[in-house]
């Protein structure tokens, strides 16, 4: 899902705002990721535990999403830094 979010909402100053093209693939990637993981966390057959089955399900996307988030911020801080731009306080917060 952040894959999706990031031409929505990952901008940054030096480069130009995507298309709408992109934007509109990016909110039918994002919806349909989302109506995805909803419907994956309700087991379609016979389980012995629903409820474990949902936990289960519901964690690895749950750290998939976190793992894809972390990668993406230490990306991004070690590109400023690269750079020589100070950090940005709200970023340092994060980690």
């Amino acid at each position: 899902m952040a894959m999706f979010a990031l031409p929505l909402v990952g901008r940054q100053k030096n480069i130009l705002k995507p298309p709408l093209w992109l934007q509109a693939a990016s909110v039918s990637g994002f919806l349909i990721t989302a109506v995805y993981l909803v419907l994956s966390l309700f087991p379609i057959i016979d389980v012995p535990r629903p409820l474990l089955f949902t936990a289960q399900v519901g964690g690895f996307v749950l750290a998939c999403q976190l793992a894809a988030a972390s990668l993406f911020f230490a990306y991004h801080r070690r590109t400023r830094a690269s750079l020589g731009e100070p950090p940005n306080p709200e970023e340092l917060s994060l980690g």
